[in-house]
């Protein structure tokens, strides 16, 4: 437990975040409890710049935890890229060549294995680049940067912050401890007059909660309970619980997955606490619905991303999302709509924009420069704006997201700026901060 004066010397952090890299704080739990990753920078010998390129063909591969304690929240990233592949490919490929996805292996969640794998598909599978990357273990990355390997994944791990040659689903920059003014702007939407941030006892878990903090003090927020000392797999927070009721807390932001949410969701519900609000930062997804329906209603998410409900709510306004969701159905009929899926559609099309814009004389290099001119990639139009010159080591301009609510069992966007329902802030903050949304900007989906 800290007051909120101990935080006053983090204020120094840089303030940006999507709200990306708060969903991987399951995958972070439990990547401290396996040890931590470490990254191999050992270089292959005899990887040319063109490898896996043939007139007719691009090989490339993935590494995924398919198994392991996290296997459901990571595998569908394979799905995504597949789903993206075989539309380009039914259409003729990428300048006469098709996209083979030749190895999609299985990191179990080790960092070992991960390592293990970022060799073999560059020395054994002979791929071009390596699409499809999600794993909480990302001990490969060094080798893969050593080597210049153009790779594209599921951002949620440090490594993949300042390498030229690394793509994320929504940027690469990652910094957990420093969050953007949504949740203050969400505080402020729903009359927070005091507010509690629960996390777990890792380190990762502790720097989004002092992120929290830093931004509710930022913007002139009452802070009144943080615990950032809560066990990863705890079976109670009747304390926090009671402390809330006893601080007039009305509303909560946690730092914790999807089991540590519906543990708070219930113990409010059991003290007759079940109109304080709750931003969560893992759980927009169906299948996490289809669970925890009660639990969920009225909590709020964030997505950088166009939101799944989005194209049946605002018809023809979102064709990216629809164009996901009906491709996605084709190929994959009984999948629910994920965020690891779609991160791994939009690896694919970041990677297949930037084979066009390279052409025939296709080289790892080439790719790569190619994808780092690009200043305004839209996922083809599910993000707002992405400047791939700067976005591998920090935010902005833009700071777009989607609030999201459960309301009657249905995710539904709120607080958008209309059009859109998106709601863009400016990055840096201007001084003195303050957290009006700015107009929507060229780019951003449905403005």
């Amino acid at each position: 437990m800290f007051s909120s004066r101990v935080l006053k010397g983090h204020e120094r952090l840089e303030r940006h975040g999507t709200g990306r890299a708060l969903r991987a704080l399951v995958a972070l739990a439990v990547a401290v409890v396996l040890g931590g990753c470490t990254n191999a920078a050992n270089v292959a010998s005899g990887s040319s710049n063109s490898e896996g390129v043939s007139a007719h063909q691009i090989v490339v591969g993935g590494i995924a935890a398919v198994t392991g304690p996290l296997a459901a929240e990571f595998s569908p990233i394979f799905d995504g890229v597949q789903a993206y592949f075989d539309s380009v490919n039914a259409k003729g490929g990428v300048d006469g060549r098709k996209l083979v996805y030749s190895a999609k292996l299985d990191d179990a969640t080790d960092p070992a294995q991960d390592t293990a794998d970022a060799r073999k598909l560059v020395e054994q599978y002979h791929v071009f680049a390596v699409v499809g990357v999600s794993t909480p273990t990302f001990a490969g990355a060094g080798y893969l940067a050593a080597n210049k390997i153009p790779t594209f994944g599921y951002v949620i791990n440090s490594q993949w912050f300042g390498q030229p040659t690394f793509f994320g689903q929504e940027g690469s920059y990652y910094n957990l401890a420093s969050p953007g003014p949504e949740v203050s702007y969400l505080a402020h939407k729903v009359h927070a007059r005091s507010v509690a941030v629960l996390a777990y006892s890792q380190t990762q878990s502790q720097q989004c909660a002092q992120g929290f903090v830093n931004s509710f003090h930022k913007f002139g927020i009452h802070v009144g309970l943080v615990d950032e000392s809560i066990p990863f797999g705890v079976t109670s927070l009747s304390t926090d619980v009671q402390r809330m009721k006893q601080d007039g807390i009305n509303f909560v932001a946690t730092c914790m997955d999807l089991s540590g949410n519906t543990l708070l969701s219930t113990g409010l519900r059991q003290a007759g606490m079940a109109n304080v609000k709750q931003y969560w930062p893992t759980g927009y997804s169906e299948a996490a619905l289809h669970s925890y329906a009660s639990l969920m209603n009225g909590v709020y998410f964030f997505s950088a991303a166009v939101p799944f409900e989005a194209p049946a709510l605002y018809p023809g306004r979102y064709p990216g999302m629809e164009r996901f969701l009906a491709v996605m159905h084709h190929y994959y009929p009984n999948e629910l709509p994920n965020q690891v899926a779609l991160a791994g559609w939009l690896n694919a099309q970041l990677f297949v924009k930037g084979l066009r814009a390279v052409g025939r004389h296709l080289t790892r290099s080439a790719l790569v420069r190619a994808i780092n001119k690009m200043t305004h990639w839209t996922g083809g139009g599910l993000l707002a704006p992405v400047d791939w010159k700067v976005a591998h080591d920090h935010g902005g301009p833009l700071d777009c997201n989607a609030f999201i609510q459960v309301r009657n069992g249905h995710f539904v966007p709120v607080f958008g700026t209309p059009p859109s329902v998106f709601r863009c802030f400016p990055y840096p903050q201007p001084k003195p901060p303050t957290l009006k949304a700015i107009p929507l900007p060229a780019g951003v989906p449905g403005a």
